[in-house]
């Protein structure tokens, strides 16, 4: 019996069910120039050969100058011997040893607790798979996120990025979200910003908008907790109270820095003007100030009348 031809015995999928049946994630496809070169010799290969998959064997020989599978294959051949050959088990504990506290440590320096078995996990998955320093620090960010979603305590320069950017966004009467602190914690750990670079994204990104008389000032990096001090400081003495009390987000302090003029445009309220505010407030009716403003107003009646 005559074998039938091999094109019409092989099924035939078109090249974009192929490279999905390959299980390649997009992301690291894009990462990686010589996976992608990988993808375009697949691609080639199979327009040239009406659409039929490459067998194994031909598969390797596309690998071949691939240093995507260079790299993946050494990393892999050597674990293999690690595990199989009795001579060296020794050697491959040993190595996950290291591999587990390099993953401590960059954990450590992200300030997140991760559990033995986690580390493990990643060990694992970097000895196996060659994973860079920077790919490893990738395995941390969930955790981080977790715990600063949570409420958790960080530990180490993550904690300190944390602190730093609630501390000075509640002054600045700002409630980021967890995951927006994350994002910052993350870029701070990682070195991609400073303090000051997280505090200027914050002013441009939320602030110029909220105060846009103050824009200009803002944008240049003055902070709208400064800018309203000389507005808390008449509040304080009207109102009669510590000027430390005066939340930026007080609702008559809000009304001063986010002022609108006649034409409808956002202005600079002046200090004279907000005076005039602080005595429309219904707290400064209970003031000293108010009563001997009654007073004062009373004896001017009297005057007037010749009573005095």
């Amino acid at each position: 019996m005559v074998d039938s031809p091999r094109e019409e015995t092989e099924p035939k999928v078109k090249p974009k069910d192929y490279l999905a049946n390959l299980g390649f994630a997009m992301e690291l496809i894009n990462s990686d120039t010589s996976l992608q070169e990988f993808i375009k010799r697949v691609r080639k290969y199979m327009d040239k050969n009406d659409g039929r998959t490459p067998t194994a064997y031909e598969l390797d020989e596309l690998k071949q100058g691939i240093d995507w599978f260079e790299r993946l294959n050494a990393v892999q051949e050597e674990a293999r011997m690690f595990q199989t050959d009795p001579r060296r088990r020794a050697d491959w504990k040993r190595a996950q040893e290291l591999d587990q506290q390099k993953v401590r440590n960059i954990a450590q320096g992200y300030g997140v607790e991760v559990s033995d078995e986690d580390i493990k996990a990643i060990a694992l998955e970097a000895r196996l798979n060659g994973l860079t320093d920077q790919e490893i620090q990738q395995r941390m960010r969930p955790f981080l996120e977790t715990a600063v979603v949570s409420g958790a305590d960080l530990a180490g320069r993550a904690a300190e990025f944390e602190r730093d950017i609630l501390q000075w966004s509640r002054r600045n009467g700002l409630q980021l979200t967890g995951q927006t602190i994350a994002r910052y914690v993350q870029d701070g750990v990682e070195g991609r910003s400073t303090i000051d670079d997280i505090k200027n994204d914050v002013r441009n990104t939320y602030l110029v908008g909220q105060y846009p008389g103050w824009s200009d000032r803002i944008a240049q990096g003055f902070d709208p907790a400064d800018i309203a001090e000389p507005y808390k400081e008449r509040m304080a003495a009207l109102l009669e109270i510590d000027d430390q009390e005066i939340d930026l987000n007080d609702n008559l302090l809000q009304r001063g820095m986010q002022s609108v003029g006649p034409d409808g445009k956002p202005r600079v309220m002046p200090l004279y003007e907000f005076e005039r505010q602080i005595r429309d407030d219904p707290r400064w009716q209970y003031t000293d100030n108010a009563r001997k403003t009654y007073s004062t107003m009373a004896d001017d009646i009297l005057k007037m009348f010749g009573f005095r």
